[in-house]
Order: structure tokens, then C-alpha cells, then sequence
């Protein structure tokens, strides 16, 4: 962890600097700035001449970028430090260096000279960088909680972070849960001088121009992408493993890695038993397939019971009982025999995996319908019963009907939202602002430059869901192993962006046509081609209706002053519990993200 402060003013003493610092065992001080890294791997502080620079991360390309950049020879760029290079780097004060880095990073700097702070973070959002700006000082940390400890900083709890939760079981915005506390957005800087606060972009995702190109020619460069990010990834692993669940993108990077890594190979899964939810099978023969020491973990109904200790680990709740706790669990296994894991987050934002991008292609023959059409043409779908099955037909039919009453402005996040407006009221019991919970995806939408839905949808993915995903990876930090993530390498994703969508999205629902293309000469055929990939699915809707401790693991949660206590009401907690007991609405998503939201509650206070 990196974090620390630019006092503005004087009123700010060293008591103050010490109640921030109180964690880490490196300190530096002119008595205006404080700066701290502990002693995790991949943090450090670097003191120079002109700048001290706290940094989290890795750059896996930074003695090139010396050469480059700074006339270094080759082999004093190879002998140099990799904490020491980023701070060289930075000091050119260019932002062109700072778009080539390739890694996973967050940086304070602090210039001697003009007093001033910068702040960072990687292209793609992977590092975190927390900060509150406040009329005297300005703190900062990889993360929230050492910023809500300081005196100058309210832990008045944001209602609109709140409302953003609850519609999307993750809070999609800028600013968190903490009132005054914000994210910097990634490829984007901060910089405090004089006592002012300014922001900018430093690296661009666009996808205005497209390479008209076959699918020969994109698979070739997709190859030869993937091979080096895995390669560039695999050199600085102490001892790797592979999360890998049997789809393409985690596939493909364990037979990558199998092929670039010299030592022994790890690969780890879980198991949830199910009618529909068993994915097991395919992880097994990928393990075979590299060679690996394979480990298959149960996720059992009795695992839910121990979510408290993960929810420790978040920053800010979010909500997912199954890839939350999934990864919890193979982390806890994987902490006793690797250093370093590789994931394939990323690929369906890369190669349009989602299923919500198919369901965007239904809805454009829908939409411009009146939406009293709308009603009646589906209204039949909001009659069908759930299932103990996974996606059957009138799943899929209740789910679409249920989402086209969201604004078509939010876009592909239509179908991730779990509530209307209207029902969100009724769970607050409190006026609802449409534009504190939208406002932020709105944006993200507003700034894609693709000319087509799906590459819109990307872009606004890129920025919002798939931080979802890399935050559920802190979860594994907790257990001191790093994750990295192969697909997330700003050179693929850049050269993604030019491939056209009608080789992603072929047709009405053939995802990923030309990741499958690109990557069959790596994998297994049953691999390569199997159409029935599930996600972290769990049969949690099932446990919540049969088993007796998840229930009431659940209800205790549900039933908590700490839920009252911020204005959520019981009348529709219980009409949603009863629905889902009756098999009349899947509500177990939103059931399980009031129980996470006590739960981080719990151990954090807010004012």
C-alpha cells in the first residue's frame, strides 16, 4: 500500500502526518508532504535529488522505456531498479512515457522543487488510487480506509454511491461510499499545486478507427499479442498459477503460460455442485492439457456462511456470492503454493463475451417500439415462475422483459441493473435521484467514439464492469499472492479496438468468433468450441430456498439496525424475500447485496 499527504496550509501538524503514517515502515517528510510505501511486494519508496516517488505495481517494459527515453545503455537499464525507473520515468513529466508503460500501477510523486503532488494510475484501472481534496490538505491512499482515518476527512456516508449499489450490486461511479472520498479514474493523473487540484487523461481507449481486415489477418495479430503479454508477464513470476474455469480467455492463458514458463505450472478451480452449474470438467482438461499441478476446490453451501472475512477486504462492498467467495476460496488454496497469479479478466470486454451484448442486439429491434408496445408484447414473461436451473428460455425471456423498462441511455448496463427506479424508492423509503445513480454510465456512454453499439458498449465496459471484475482480484492480494492479468496489456487492448464487430459478435449471438479463431491453435477442441460456458455461477438462489443456515446467515444480515439505520426499509426486503421463496422472482442478487452491504457496514462505521 501506498498513501500519504500534501498539506496546503499550516493548521495541519505532525500529529497528523504520524495518525496517517502510522502503518508503514518507510516515511518521508519535509514537514509540507508525507509520503509512505509498506512492505508489501511491489511497493516501494524512492527518495531521489528532485522527487520522492511512493509506488504500487510493476512495469514490465521499463528498461526499454530507459533506452527510449532517457539514452540508458542496455545493460544499465536492465541493472536499474524497477521503482527507480518508474521515477526517473515520471520525472520527464511527458505523458507519452507514461502511455507506454506496460503493468499494473499507482504512483505519488512529489516534486521538490515546485511543491507539487502527482497522482496516477495504470491505463486500465488495474492499481487503485483513492483521494480526498480538502481546503487544507489533500490525502491519498491505494486504499480508502488510512484517508477516512484522517481528521480532515468525513466518513459521512454518500447516498448517492448507496443508490449506485444497490442498482448495480457495485458502485460504478467516481466518487465511494464515503462522502468526500473519490477514485482517480485510470490513464488519468492528479496534480496539486499552489493549492489547486487539476486533472487529466494520459492515455486514450478509442475506437474510432477500425481495420477493415479478415479474421486471418486479426487472429495472426491477436497471437502474437497474447503470446508476448504472456511471455512479458511470466519472466517477473516467482511462482505462478492459473485461475482457470474452462472458458477461452483463461485457457488461453494457461496454455500460453505453459509454453513461455520454465518451471512448474499451477492451475486452480472450483467445484459447485448442480444441475447446470458443474463447469469443473473443462478446467480439468486444461489442467492435463498444461502439464499443471492441478487443485479443485468445492464450493459448498456452508462457504457462504464465511463471507465476514472477505468483505474485510473490500474497499467498498460489492456484490457477487459467486465470484466474491469463488475467489476467496481459491485464493486461500493457492496462497500456500504460489506467488503469482495469472487470471483471463479482460477477454469478454476485449472480444464481446458478455451475453449482455447479445441481448443489446435484441433490443435495438425493440426499442423503437412505443413502450406501451412494449408492456403488453412482454408482459406474459413477467409471469413465468423461476427455476432451480441456471439460464432456461423463460429465464432469459423474464430477465430481458424486466430490463427493457431501464433507460435505454444506460445502455448495455440496461441489463445489469436490479432495480427501477420506482422499487428502489420503496426499498429507501426515500426520494430516489435518477441522475446521482445513471449520471456517471450516461458519461461513460457520451465519451465512446465507436460507431457501432457494441463498440460503445466496450468502451463504457472497459470503464465501469470490468473494474467489478479487478476488485474482486484485492481479495487474493489479501492472501499475499499478486495477480496479473495477460489480457489487460494495454498493447492487446489497444489493437482490439480496431478490430470490427462484426467479427466479435457474428451474426445474433456467436461471442468471441474471432478470439475463438485466434486462439484454436492453442487449446483443446472441446475447449476451443464449446458454446455452454456458464461464468462464476453458483446455485445460490437454490441454497437461499433449501438451505436452513444460508437462510439464516441472510436474514440476520437483512433484518440489522445497520440496514435501517441508513434508511432501508423492511416492507420491501420482505416482499422480495417471499417472492424469491415462492419462486415467483430470482431476487437473490439483491437479497445478497444487502447482506454484503451490512456486512462491510459492520466494519465500516459511517457517520
Amino acid at each position: 500500500m501506498i498513501f500519504g499527504m500534501l498539506v496546503k496550509s499550516n493548521t495541519h501538524t505532525a500529529t497528523d502526518q504520524t495518525r496517517l503514517m502510522h502503518t508503514a515502515n518507510e516515511l518521508w517528510s519535509d514537514g509540507r508532504a508525507a509520503l509512505a510505501a509498506d512492505a508489501a511486494r511491489h511497493s516501494a519508496l524512492f527518495v531521489g535529488d528532485q522527487v520522492v516517488l511512493a509506488w504500487q505495481g510493476i512495469i514490465h517494459n521499463h528498461a526499454d522505456l530507459l533506452q527510449q527515453w532517457c539514452g540508458v545503455s542496455a545493460a544499465q537499464a536492465k541493472a536499474t531498479d524497477s521503482v527507480e525507473a518508474a521515477a526517473r520515468l515520471l520525472s520527464l513529466r511527458n505523458d507519452a512515457v507514461l502511455a507506454q508503460f506496460n503493468g499494473q500501477f499507482a504512483f505519488a510523486l512529489y516534486d521538490h522543487a515546485s511543491g507539487s503532488l502527482t497522482l496516477g494510475r495504470d491505463q486500465l484501472g488495474i492499481g487503485t488510487l483513492y483521494y480526498a481534496d480538502q481546503p487544507d490538505v489533500t490525502v491519498f491512499a491505494t486504499q480508502i480506509r488510512p484517508i477516512a482515518h484522517h481528521p480532515a476527512v468525513t466518513t459521512r456516508l454518500n447516498y448517492d454511491a448507496l443508490q449506485r449499489y444497490l442498482t448495480f450490486n457495485y458502485n460504478p461511479g467516481w466518487s465511494t461510499f464515503y462522502t468526500g472520498i473519490k477514485k482517480i479514474r485510470p490513464a488519468h493523473i492528479i496534480t496539486v499545486s499552489a493549492g489547486n487540484l487539476s486533472e487529466r487523461r494520459y492515455w486514450q481507449l478509442s475506437f474510432a478507427q477500425t481495420q477493415q481486415a479478415d479474421a486471418v489477418v486479426h487472429a495472426e495479430h491477436i497471437r502474437e499479442l497474447l503470446k508476448s503479454a504472456v511471455a512479458m508477464r511470466t519472466s517477473a513470476a516467482q511462482s505462478l498459477g492459473i485461475f482457470v474455469s474452462g472458458g477461452l480467455d483463461s485457457s488461453t492463458v494457461a496454455s500460453l503460460s505453459r509454453e513461455a514458463y520454465a518451471k512448474q505450472l499451477h492451475t486452480f478451480s472450483y467445484r459447485c455442485l448442480g444441475n447446470t452449474f458443474d463447469e469443473s470438467h473443462y478446467a480439468r482438461i486444461m489442467g492435463s492439457y498444461c502439464d499443471a499441478v492441478h487443485h479443485e476446490v468445492l464450493y459448498a453451501p456452508e462457504d457462504v456462511l464465511n463471507s465476514a472475512e472477505l468483505v474485510v477486504h473490500m474497499q467498498e462492498p460489492f456484490a457477487d456470492v459467486g465470484i466474491n467467495m469463488a475467489t476467496y476460496l481459491l485464493g486461500r488454496v493457492a496462497a500456500t503454493q504460489i506467488d503469482d497469479v495469472f487470471t483471463g479478466d479482460g477477454g469478454d470486454e476485449l472480444f464481446g463475451g458478455h451475453p449482455v451484448y447479445v441481448a443489446d442486439k435484441g433490443a435495438r429491434f425493440i426499442d423503437w417500439l412505443p413502450r406501451r408496445l412494449q408492456t403488453l408484447l412482454f408482459a406474459p414473461a413477467s409471469l413465468f415462475a423461476d427455476s432451480d436451473q441456471k439460464l432456461t428460455t423463460p429465464i432469459k425471456l423474464k430477465r430481458f422483459a424486466e430490463s427493457l423498462s431501464h433507460p435505454a441511455e444506460l445502455g448495455t448496463q440496461r441489463w445489469r441493473a436490479y432495480y427501477t427506479l420506482n422499487e428502489l424508492q420503496r426499498l429507501l423509503n426515500a426520494p430516489i435521484d435518477a441522475n446521482a445513480i445513471y449520471g456517471d454510465i450516461i458519461t461513460l456512454n457520451a465519451e465512446a467514439d465507436g460507431h457501432d453499439t457494441l463498440s460503445r458498449s466496450l468502451y463504457a465496459d472497459f470503464q465501469s464492469v470490468l473494474r467489478f471484475s479487478l476488485r474482486r482480484m484485492d481479495l487474493v492480494r489479501s492472501v499475499d499472492i499478486t495477480p496479473h492479468f495477460p489480457l489487460l496489456d494495454h498493447r492487446l487492448v489497444e489493437y482490439s479496438t480496431m478490430i470490427p464487430s462484426k467479427l466479435k459478435l457474428r451474426r445474433i449471438s456467436d461471442a468471441k468468433y474471432i478470439e475463438r479463431v485466434a486462439v484454436e491453435p492453442f487449446l483443446p477442441r472441446e475447449i476451443a468450441h464449446r458454446k455452454d460456458k456458464l461464468g462464476h455461477s453458483i446455485p445460490f438462489k437454490n441454497w437461499l430456498r433449501t438451505h436452513k443456515r444460508v437462510q439464516t446467515f441472510v436474514l440476520d444480515s437483512l433484518h440489522s439496525t445497520r440496514l435501517s439505520n441508513i434508511g432501508i426499509g423492511r416492507t420491501m426486503i420482505d416482499t422480495m424475500w417471499q417472492d424469491h421463496m415462492h419462486l415467483r422472482k430470482n431476487n437473490s442478487h439483491r437479497l445478497w447485496a444487502l447482506t454484503v452491504l451490512d456486512l462491510w457496514l459492520a466494519n465500516n462505521p459511517l457517520t
